[in-house]
């Protein structure tokens, strides 16, 4: 694509014995649940007890207890949009099957939960080998995510806990559900292009995918990023 610079369209483990005399029972609750999965490891049982037993707080935003009020608010939410046909959810995939994947990795919950809550409204769109491939499908670039430079949204991205959109699967999607007809997104640009000062953004014209470079360095209020995460089966 060709640059643009003018303004903007209008557009396993257990728990610490030592503290378990601190724990709720909802913390309790959260820790047999992830217990009984083989496949949980040391971060799964953190998400749980984390609060208690005197983890860092920067480190406990990380994480997101399967039991806790935030999970099951992001389960419900999940569970509906499952409930309809997205166009580009394999149909093979099962919520059941998504949320069991979700409960034994409770820091890639905490990243879902962050695409979530910035308005990416994230939903399957792959599963690779055994792995779920989440992504914002969001129609615009999500709300709490814009207004950014491309180096402002890698490290948005990086603290959420989630890839940047790569322009292979920004062109795919595109080709199922319009998305960006009123906002740009930046998408995943390697090292030499970003040496020259631009990276790329996306955008949707008409019936038209338009990818393009632009300064990596402007901000606009219509310009975010969109998202992926790969959730490991259990």
């Amino acid at each position: 694509g060709t640059r643009r610079d003018g303004p903007d369209p209008a557009h396993a483990a257990a728990p610490p014995s030592a503290n378990a005399e601190k724990l709720t029972g909802d913390q309790r609750a959260c820790v047999a649940r992830v217990m009984k999965n083989t496949h949980a490891d040391t971060s799964a049982v953190q998400a749980c007890v984390a609060p208690a037993v005197g983890t860092d707080p920067e480190q406990a935003r990380q994480v997101l207890a399967p039991d806790s009020t935030e999970a099951r608010q992001l389960f419900s939410a999940l569970e509906a949009r499952f409930s309809h046909e997205s166009g580009v959810r394999p149909a093979a995939v099962k919520f059941a099957d998504v949320k069991k994947a979700l409960e034994a990795r409770p820091d890639l919950l905490f990243s879902l939960n962050e695409m979530e809550k910035t308005g990416g409204q994230p939903d399957v769109v792959a599963v690779e080998g055994n792995t779920f491939v989440f992504a914002d499908v969001s129609a615009e670039s999500p709300e709490g995510r814009r207004n950014l430079d491309y180096n402002d949204a890698k490290v948005m991205g990086d603290k959420m806990g989630v890839e940047m959109m790569d322009q292979a699967t920004y062109r795919k999607l595109q080709k199922t559900i319009p998305l960006d007809a009123e906002t740009w997104s930046w998408i995943l640009t390697d090292r030499e292009k970003l040496a020259t000062g631009d990276a790329l953004c996306g955008s949707r014209v008409d019936d038209r995918v338009d990818v393009f470079e632009h300064w990596a360095g402007n901000r606009y209020p219509y310009r975010g990023f969109r998202g992926l995460l790969r959730v490991p089966k259990p």
